[in-house]
């Protein structure tokens, strides 16, 4: 969003008449209509009147208005001015009882709903007093009174909206905070699997080249290309998960467990039923469980089994190695995640070696 863009909201939010929690209920705005009663039943048509009759109604609209914009504790003063302004006026104006009827109604929306309906109550006991005072006769109360019912009725289904939409707000806020920590937890996830092995090749591949002087030059050129396939890796992490092809996967497994000095043993047979998630995770799981192989098992063979049996996919990743304690962590941690995700279960079984086996439902 551009600078400008951000004005132009900003001086909208700056003159609207409702706050932002309010501005999206039509009712308050649709009441208004009632003010045409207000007009309708002045007592005459003098150019006086009428300009008494105007500021009235501005001063209405004013502290309406302004009642929305404070808490509900500082609401009862403009609701209370609105009451007053009603009540002095009726005598000589019959229209004023619509004031009343706003009074009733603001509080309904404003206060918790026992104390809005208790004032809408005392609002329209007011009014029965004051309009049969002035000797209103009894249709005009039996009227207005139904107005003010009605009007505080409509009043409350506009509060009980308003509960809704703050409601649904606060959890589209937090469904969005819990989206953000996921998307950080994958991230993490992703860069301390991935590029944890990528960096092995290449610290592997480093220690090669400086074993072997003569072959200096080509071990640079694989540390070269290992550093790009890891600044790929790098990007693909940051945008999201892509399709991963649970072979080359497999062939980069193989090439870090000969660059480490384990000897591989791959059997892996895919079945084509596997969805593109589905491969994705299985990649990601079998890399992290090689990498630790190579960084804490002291293995000398490896053995790498995917077969489809009694409808699961079970993935084995199994050493000849100690079974250090140290296995457990951010990795194996995020290898259950990964599981769960995709319906399977991880279990790591340390049995003259460390054992990795996922089993997910076909």
């Amino acid at each position: 969003m551009t600078p400008l863009e951000q004005g132009r909201i900003a001086r909208r939010r700056r003159w609207s008449l409702l706050p932002r929690r309010h501005a999206q209920n039509w009712e308050i705005y649709a009441s208004l209509l009632f003010l045409f009663f207000y007009f309708t039943g002045a007592p005459h048509a003098s150019a006086a009147g009428i300009a008494a009759s105007v500021l009235a109604a501005l001063v209405f609209l004013a502290l309406y208005f302004a009642s929305y914009w404070v808490p509900p504790s500082l609401a009862a003063a403009p609701i209370a001015a609105i009451a007053l302004l009603g009540t002095l006026l009726l005598g000589a104006h019959p229209g004023a009882s619509v004031f009343l009827c706003y009074a009733a109604s603001l509080a309904c929306y404003l206060f918790p709903l026992r104390y809005g309906v208790a004032c809408a109550v005392a609002v329209l006991a007011v009014f029965l007093l004051r309009a049969g005072a002035a000797g209103y006769p009894q249709t005009y109360l039996a009227m207005n009174s139904l107005v003010i019912v009605a009007v505080a009725a409509i009043y409350l289904q506009a509060r009980r909206s308003a509960l809704i939409t703050e409601r649904l707000h606060l959890r589209e806020a937090e469904l969005a905070s819990i989206h953000r920590a996921s998307e950080r937890r994958r991230i993490a996830h992703d860069l301390h699997d991935q590029l944890a092995q990528k960096l092995v090749v290449i610290s592997l591949k480093a220690d090669l080249a400086r074993r072997q002087p003569g072959a200096a030059d080509q071990g640079l050129a694989e540390i070269g290309e290992a550093a790009r396939d890891t600044l790929a890796t790098v990007r693909r992490v940051v945008s999201g998960y892509s399709a991963r092809a649970f072979v080359e996967d497999l062939r980069q497994a193989e090439e870090l467990l000969r660059l480490s000095g384990v000897e591989p043993v791959i059997d892996a047979q895919l079945p084509d039923s596997l969805t593109e998630r589905q491969e994705c995770f299985l990649a990601l799981i079998m890399g992290e469980a090689v990498t630790n192989v190579v960084r804490h098992a002291r293995a000398k063979s490896c053995r790498i089994h995917v077969q489809a049996e009694a409808g699961q996919l079970v993935l084995e990743v199994a050493d000849d190695g100690r079974g250090s304690a140290r296995y457990e962590g951010f990795g194996t941690d995020g290898m259950r995640e990964r599981a769960a995700e995709i319906g399977g279960a991880l279990e790591i079984r340390r049995e003259r070696g460390t054992r990795v086996i996922l089993r997910l439902p076909l």
